[in-house]
């Protein structure tokens, strides 16, 4: 719980700063603070891994629907601060690797359509509101509350792609469509 409320506060402070600040705290020293982010979330999946697998903390848990519950919200968190940071700029761009080491810990129905969702999202640019009245076509509501939730509530500018076309292409044709991956257990979000 210490570590989610790290995240929060780390998004917290990257949102209320202007948008230029944030991108000098997100790609200083090579992007550590968005390695960094990714870091966190992936000894968050770890843990999660380690608790699933084990039967006496799974005994420890009061409510595994409140558990569960809890896990997706800690997840969505994480997943929301990791566009953010990687879509300020395009100095700080997740990697090919990156996205496999995410996959492989994303066991769980739900962890991969979280996933999913995110990779969908996090692969294209915004658009920011001018662009959106410019073009009617773009005027979906469902597009507006998507774009809504990622723009920055500081700036209200769009965030930018947060990896490379090749890496989008590497990752539909490598994980999205790879022949050991089954689609039955997901949702609708996938």
């Amino acid at each position: 719980i210490l570590a989610l409320r790290m995240v929060k506060l780390t998004r917290f402070v990257l949102e209320a700063c202007p948008r230029d600040q944030a991108v000098v705290l997100v790609t200083a020293d090579n992007a550590s603070l968005a390695v960094l982010l990714f870091r966190e979330l992936t000894a968050y999946l770890n843990r999660r891994a380690v608790s699933l697998a084990s039967p006496q903390l799974k005994k420890q848990t009061s409510s595994m629907v409140s558990a569960d519950n809890h896990h997706q919200l800690a997840l969505s968190e994480r997943l929301h601060i990791i566009r953010y940071a990687y879509g300020l700029s395009d100095r700080a761009d997740m990697s090919s690797q990156q996205l496999d080491h995410l996959w492989s810990l994303c066991a769980v129905p739900g962890d991969r359509e979280a996933l999913m969702i995110f990779l969908a999202n996090a692969a294209n640019a915004e658009m920011g509101p001018a662009a959106m009245a410019l073009n009617p076509a773009l005027n979906d509501t469902s597009l507006q509350t998507q774009q809504s939730h990622s723009v920055s509530s500081h700036s209200k500018q769009p965030l930018l792609a947060a990896y490379s076309d090749e890496v989008r292409v590497y990752a539909f044709q490598n994980l999205f469509c790879a022949s050991s991956f089954d689609w039955e257990q997901l949702g609708e979000g996938a």
